[in-house]
């Protein structure tokens, strides 16, 4: 579902709203969250439980630096955080370029078989992985959750 859609704009934000007024203040945070997460669960799918863990996991690990008073220990985290924050970005995103270019050097190097381990969003991937279904907002939040505040 798309923001344009009758869907969206004549069922979802209706409801949302009348919702969020109708909440108390402290609770519209969470309101406003879990009505992101359902709108993304109308085209993510299953694809739903990774934008949550990677919620969860963010969470727990500002929890965690919060809760450290030694520099070099919240620094450590904020790298595993970071680090840990980018690898389902570049699973999804980059894992058919990065396979390419390895089959590319491959074939100049000494000319032998191509890898066939793809990722597609549109068909089954080849018989070397099963199908994973691309998160689309993971891109968006993961570079979200790794920029700093100005």
């Amino acid at each position: 579902m798309s923001f344009s859609s009758p869907g969206f704009i004549f069922a979802f934000m209706p409801v949302f709203f009348t919702c969020y007024f109708l909440v108390p203040v402290r609770w519209r945070n969470g309101l406003l969250m879990l009505a992101s997460l359902a709108f993304y669960s109308i085209d993510g799918g299953v694809a739903t439980w990774v934008l949550i863990a990677s919620i969860v996991f963010n969470y727990v690990i500002g929890l965690m630096i919060d809760r450290r008073s030694s520099s070099l220990q919240r620094t450590l985290l904020l790298v595993i955080g970071i680090v840990l924050n980018l690898i389902p970005l570049l699973y999804y995103k980059y894992w058919n370029f990065f396979i390419s270019a390895a089959n590319d050097v491959r074939g100049l190097v000494n000319g032998g078989p191509r890898w066939r381990w793809r990722i597609s969003c549109s068909r089954p991937a080849s018989r070397s992985l099963p199908f994973r279904a691309c998160p689309i907002s993971s891109t968006s939040f993961s570079a979200n959750a790794v920029q700093p505040e100005p």
